[in-house]
């Protein structure tokens, strides 16, 4: 699917939280738990009413229902509206689903997985997309109309109005301010909006209704163009996402995805499924949300005149019991109409090459969208037995079905047909032990990547005592575990079977590189919180333990999620330090990150911090009200395609935003502050790519020149290296070292103790290789007096052998003095030298590192000739001998290093 820029960005800022299940708690005294303290649900019949206490909630870490919300239920399904008071959600307001869950008896069928939905009004300019507006609808009111206890539907509804979506609004005007544009906050349109809930008796679907009733304040100037509405459904990581369709559209310069005929998310577990009745319905995806549309409105828009309503814009959420499939039936009495095919059974079992049943496989259905094309139309999960059935929808060409499961060989796809037993198989599975012990005979968290004959790539995250599951077949193995110890290779041949010792792997992998008194962190990683990262807490926290980092900070966006259950279920809890963070995803003025926060559990989000609105000044003052030690700025000049202070035209010499930029340009109040040096570290590097200015382009490049600016004119900011990593792969590369007093990953120091080193300055960012630097005993962050006119600098450079580093360059006040050349490139020790630098006056050493050749197998790779091994933070000189150190004012750089 390809979609403008403008949608991309707008999209990919809706983010939302999510995190492992946690287990049903025990039963509580009465006629039923949970849900259902109130009362159980009662065949034949439908109910609503308010929750009262805040034990009646669902079990399942996505539950977030609170006394205040309301609540609809039948003999088959449960649902939770949120109220209008303090929002839990990403979604900013009340009024919309935040549970959902299938109903077994007087019990949940399975832990509550919805994670949230919301709805959207707004106005699109098909020739324009910038001026487009899209708000949310914000809930004034909520009643029950109908309880259901005269036999009929329990019927809800919400009156509403539009408001802010403020990651949305700012979005828009940030791109148009990127080129060269400006667009002011619109006013409000002050709609009149009713959200009408109704659960009929038996019915596993909730129907719901959003119609536009009129102008509630507003004049009808703004209702001219008429309006669309929509819905955002944030799904859960634990349930994966799939919706099938017809082909795609181009309409006014963005695309959609066309013939959805419902969204589905689903495990073994529970799913939920949603649809638009009688709409041609239409998805765009991006970042782990996406948004649901009805095509139709785009060309002919929903006209509201006065107080005259606009026609309801139908929606339905199904829940089901089991996988999507269950879900998705639960819409066919709704959708019947709408796909005259029908809907058809579908069973089988899943075997595997061996004649085993399969447990636990994602049965994959492919309806045929067009003759020839088939997409992913629903999916089931194998049971004990390897047997799976369910109901969806017909297509004209039959179905082919495969079956998928990690750790297992490739199967074949097979065709079904509506009623007929479908004999799906899997490929073999065999197991691996591997045991990569460290100088003193630990077993080592790892990484390891697997490559089978065929060319088959498998990378896991090695836990301690903990065996993988393979598919059969011979591999060559490469070990890892980051940048300070030892590198392993291995072939091992995997046999069918269960036995976990199998096949041991066993490496010597000990550390080599000494980087003692210093703890290597990763202040910017993304977990399930974070829509646009699917890894779940736990597996994050595995890839953290394989990176060899000793503190991982969970910077996840719009939450402050504690994480360090997920750190000890891993089972890597001994070998790494957690710090809680979240990254404050304010479009304007910039992403921001801060740790470590202190929790707050009464909030499922952690109470994140409220940006909108803010400038620099008063966002980092609401950071540090919320508790937090350390604010970082985020990849400033590359985000996406133009990062803060690209978008100011922030000056080098100045140190400042550009002399023309003004704040209402970018959606705040007039005269408020758009830059403040209330933060205390930057993002020198934001993954892999070059921090070095390219002369080409330097809006978008340059920022280890703007951290050199900023010490030029006396602003001491810590300089870091982050991955920003959203998805399997591991954190830490490039990672930051920074000086404790104990670097002991078990205890030997805290996320606070490490926060004082980054305050102080010392730091060092490595892609690879480690320095340790100082004159005069002070290394990165202090300051040494020096008299005479000559600085001497120790310096040693560590890395693995496999890892080059052939120069190193001395920066002077931002400009390169020196270069000295390493004296063994591809030993361990590539550089231990002393080295005088003439000083005239105060000054601040930096040191870059460079290699020539390409990382080793099993470490994150890039380009070296514009990417270096490592970079200091500085070394101040009172060369005055007034105790004090004077930054040396604005000036022009010359590293002579450069991006191509």
């Amino acid at each position: 699917m390809s979609l403008p820029r403008s949608l991309l960005l707008i999209l990919s800022s809706l983010l939302p939280g999510c995190r492992e299940d946690a287990p049903k708690p025990d039963p509580a005294p009465g006629s039923g738990d949970g849900l259902f303290l109130g009362g159980c649900p009662q065949a034949g019949r439908a109910a609503a009413r308010v929750l009262e206490q805040a034990a009646e909630r669902p079990w399942g870490e996505e539950a977030l229902a609170m006394p205040g919300d309301v609540l609809l239920v039948s003999s088959r399904a449960a649902f939770v509206i949120q109220g209008i008071d303090a929002p839990r959600t990403y979604y900013h307001y009340g009024g919309a689903p935040i549970d959902a869950v299938a109903v077994e008896g007087c019990d949940q069928a399975g832990p509550e997985r919805l994670e949230e939905m919301g709805f959207v009004v707004g106005q699109l300019d098909l020739l324009d997309f910038n001026d487009s507006v899209l708000r949310q609808i914000r809930a004034t009111e909520i009643a029950v109309v109908e309880d259901g206890s005269g036999g009929g539907a329990a019927v809800v509804e919400v009156r509403a109005t539009d408001d802010r979506f403020w990651l949305v609004e700012d979005t828009l005007i940030r791109s148009i301010y990127e080129g060269g544009g400006a667009k002011p906050l619109a006013p409000l349109w002050g709609l009149d909006i009713l959200i009408r809930y109704t659960l009929e008796p038996e019915a596993a679907a909730l129907q719901m209704e959003v119609e536009l009733l009129g102008a509630s304040s507003a004049g009808e100037a703004w209702f001219e163009d008429g309006f669309l509405v929509g819905a955002l459904s944030f799904p859960s990581d634990l349930t994966p996402v799939h919706a099938w369709s017809t082909g795609t559209l181009a309409v006014g310069g963005f695309g959609l995805v066309l013939g959805v005929p419902w969204l589905a998310a689903g495990s073994d577990a529970g799913a939920t499924a949603i649809a638009m009745p009688g709409a041609t319905m239409a998805r765009a995806e991006v970042s782990g949300v996406t948004a649901l549309l009805d095509i139709d409105q785009a060309g002919a828009p929903l006209e509201v005149t006065g107080t005259i309503p606009a026609p309801p814009v139908p929606l339905l959420l199904g829940v089901g019991a089991t996988d999507a499939a269950s879900a998705g039936a639960a819409l066919e009495p709704y959708l019947s109409a709408q796909f005259p095919v029908g809907w058809g059974d579908i069973r089988g079992e899943v075997r595997d090459d061996g004649g085993a049943a399969v447990a636990g496989a994602s049965v994959e259905v492919y309806g045929e969208a067009e003759p020839g094309v088939w997409r992913l139309l629903d999916r089931l999960v194998s049971g004990a037995d390897g047997g799976f059935a369910g109901r969806t929808l017909a297509t004209a060409g039959g179905w082919q079905v495969r079956a998928v499961k990690e750790g297992r060989g490739e199967g074949a796809t097979v065709t079904a047909a509506p009623g007929a037993a479908a004999a799906v198989e899997i490929g073999e599975r065999g197991w691996a032990r591997v045991e990569a012990r460290d100088g003193d005979g630990w077993v080592l968290p790892v990484r390891a990547e697997f490559e089978r004959t065929d060319g088959r790539v498998e990378v896991r995250a090695i836990v301690p005592g903990q065996p993988v599951e393979l598919p059969v077949g011979r591999w060559q193995v490469w070990l890892s575990r980051g940048y300070e110890h030892a590198l392993a290779t291995a072939e091992v041949e995997i046999a069918a079977g269960d036995d976990p010792a199998a096949a041991v792997i066993s490496a010597s992998m000990p550390r080599i590189v000494n980087t003692a008194g210093w703890a290597s962190m990763d202040t910017h990683v993304h977990s399930s919180a974070s829509a646009d990262s699917s890894m779940l807490d736990a597996a994050r926290m595995a890839t953290v333990g394989a990176s060899g980092l000793d503190l991982v900070v969970s910077t996840d966006h719009e939450a402050i999620v504690d994480l360090e259950p997920a750190r000890a279920a891993s089972g890597m809890g001994r070998w790494f330090q957690y710090g809680l963070g979240s990254e404050v995803t304010a479009t304007l003025p910039e992403h921001v990150n801060a740790w470590p926060f202190p929790a707050v559990a009464s909030d499922p989000r952690g109470a994140p911090v409220r940006w909108y609105g803010l400038g620099f000044g008063a966002l980092y003052d609401a950071i540090r009200d919320r508790g937090a030690t350390v604010i970082q700025l985020n990849h400033s000049r590359v985000n996406g395609s133009c990062g803060i202070l690209c978008l100011l035209d922030w000056d080098r010499l100045s140190a400042e935003p550009g002399a023309t930029v003004a704040a209402e340009d970018l959606g705040m109040e007039a005269g408020l502050p758009i830059w403040s040096w209330d933060f205390d570290s930057f993002e020198v590097m934001n993954g892999l790519r070059s921090p070095y200015l390219n002369p080409a382009d330097p809006r978008r490049s340059g920022a280890l020149e703007d951290w050199l600016a900023f010490h030029n004119l006396g602003h001491r900011v810590a300089g870091v290296g982050v991955t920003d990593v959203h998805g399997a792969e591991l954190p830490g590369s490039p990672r930051t070292y920074v000086k404790v007093d104990d670097d002991d990953p078990d205890g030997g120091f805290t996320a606070q103790d490490v926060a004082a080193g980054v305050l102080g300055g010392a730091t060092v960012i490595s892609a690879g290789a480690f320095a340790d630097a100082s004159i005069g005993g002070a290394g990165p962050g202090g300051t040494a007096a020096v008299s005479g006119g000559v600085a001497t600098l120790s310096l040693r450079v560590e890395a693995l052998p496999e890892i080059d580093v052939q120069a190193v360059t001395v920066l002077l006040n931002c400009d390169a003095i020196d270069e000295l050349h390493a004296d063994d490139p591809y030993g361990t020790v590539k550089l231990d030298q002393l080295v005088e630098i003439p000083v005239v006056m105060d000054s601040y050493v930096v040191l870059v590192g460079q290699g020539v050749g390409d990382m080793p197998r099993g470490l994150e790779g890039y380009s070296p000739v514009d990417t270096p091994r490592f970079i200091t933070g500085p070394i101040f000189i009172d060369a005055d001998g007034d105790g004090v150190w004077t930054a040396p004012g604005p000036k022009s750089c010359d590293t002579a290093l450069y991006a191509e």
